[in-house]
């Protein structure tokens, strides 16, 4: 299982935390997440939605890899687009973006190994995150931490000018991939049984109005 958290904080111009319905996750209940290991529609939906205030959690139960044993493929790679409209009240705009994707990975040598994570917000790019896991190491880390972050310098005035607030998007394209020289060596991408986590904070300031 994969899971993409997501941490949305408002910050006052004075250091206090702006309530939840300054921002909005989700907005109008209209996140999407589609791909070749992800799916959040349907009957058949594995991909879920979890918004708890300024919080926003996505829950995926079968994106990842493992190419654990000599019947699997030598090769895989797994993707899924995630896009979450994002509404900010009047007097706020953006200011900053931390991402942070915690990963596991148990390789053998003749194996390797990426995780990347690609993301805009509100139509600017953000920086991204990969992390290769090259042929000829061997590997068993249960918990690695990997971070990226983006500071924006937006036209504040014309954000603050907006009468009714203003709505953008996160999107985020995450993608997992494997390849093994023979059906015995191995490689699995997880944390704690096949578990993902991807965390992401969006910074907001205050305009002086």
């Amino acid at each position: 299982m994969l899971r993409m958290i997501l941490a949305g904080t408002v910050l006052a111009a004075v250091g206090s935390y702006a309530s939840a319905a300054e921002v909005q996750w989700n907005f109008n209940n209209a996140a999407i997440a589609a791909g070749t290991a992800c799916k959040s529609m349907g009957s058949d939906a594995d991909t879920f939605f979890i918004s708890a205030g300024n919080d926003f959690s996505v829950v995926f139960s079968r994106l990842g890899i493992n190419l654990g044993d000599q019947y699997a493929p030598t090769a895989e790679r797994h993707t899924c687009n995630v896009r979450i409209p994002v509404r900010i009240a009047k007097g706020m705009y953006i200011g900053r973006l931390d991402q942070t994707l915690l990963y596991g990975v148990t390789k053998s040598a003749g194996s390797s190994a990426e995780i990347s994570a690609r993301a805009t917000f509100f139509n600017q790019p953000a920086a991204f995150i990969t992390r290769s896991f090259q042929r000829g190491v061997a590997m068993d880390e249960a918990l690695q931490t990997a971070t990226a972050s983006q500071n924006y310098q937006v036209n504040a005035p014309t954000w603050c000018a907006f009468s009714s607030g203003m709505s953008g998007l996160y999107a985020v394209n995450l993608a997992v991939a494997g390849q093994r020289d023979n059906p015995y060596e191995n490689v699995v991408v997880q944390i704690d049984g096949a578990d993902l986590k991807f965390q992401a904070t969006a910074g907001w300031y205050r305009c002086n109005l």
